[in-house]
């Protein structure tokens, strides 16, 4: 775990927490954070960071985008006055926070009384979730499914991945939001993009072994855009 300004990050959790308040963010988001946070101050540039938090992936500067856009989002930052990761024009990005290593076992001793209070606290809240399960399982339910807007996130989510099965996951996602609004633009442009990933990132069949990474160009030029399957694939995405 690290602290940087007035946030730890806890990376085995995919968690920020501040004064109470925790916010969970993805794996990559915070590969991110914690590669800048290795060496605070210095730039970093698009190549480094791509190499270090999508190793052997070949991905585009939206990718890259997007994560930044996220972590800043995660850590409440501004962009047109930051706190914490400043954009170099033309260089790549820094974090300007102070951080330090954070060691649980530094933590002040609870105290005997606080402890009983605290097991107290926690029968208490044991008892309660049972009363509340039970009314729930006794309760006639008809649950809403997640709308439009909460299944893109969800997709995205995935589709930052950059697997095969986050990918296809992602397209189902898209698929169900799309279903609920057809003309729900996040969603159709999530679709066409985790659909041309699956074609130049992954033409074979799930049976056959992956075929080794390449880019648009590389992917052009092994002719992966060019068979059936592709093209109905790709005009589905446009």
């Amino acid at each position: 775990m690290i602290t940087v300004g007035e946030w730890l990050a806890d990376r085995q959790a995919g968690e920020l927490r501040r004064a109470g308040e925790t916010r969970a963010i993805e794996p990559k988001v915070m590969d991110l954070l914690f590669l800048l946070a290795s060496k605070p101050n210095a730039v970093f540039s698009k190549t480094d960071i791509l190499e270090a938090v999508w190793p052997g992936v070949t991905v585009g500067d939206d990718s890259l985008t997007r994560c930044v856009w996220k972590l800043r989002k995660a850590l409440s930052d501004d962009l047109k006055s930051p706190r914490y990761i400043e954009t170099i024009s033309k260089r790549g990005y820094r974090l300007t926070a102070a951080t330090a290593r954070y060691d649980a076992a530094l933590e002040r001793e609870v105290s005997p009384t606080s402890r009983r209070a605290a097991l107290s606290m926690a029968v208490i809240a044991l008892a309660v979730t049972a009363l509340l399960a039970t009314a729930i399982w006794l309760w006639p339910t008809n649950e809403a499914s997640p709308g439009p807007a909460a299944l893109t996130k969800r997709a995205d989510d995935f589709y930052f991945q950059f697997t095969r099965a986050d990918n296809e996951a992602a397209i189902e996602l898209y698929d169900r939001a799309i279903t609920d609004n057809p003309d729900y633009a996040p969603a159709l442009a999530g679709l066409a993009d985790a659909l041309i990933q699956r074609v130049i990132r992954w033409p074979n069949p799930p049976s056959l072994p992956d075929l080794p990474h390449t880019d648009l160009a590389g992917a052009i030029a092994q002719g992966r855009t060019t068979t059936p399957e592709a093209r109905r694939i790709l005009r589905r995405a446009r």
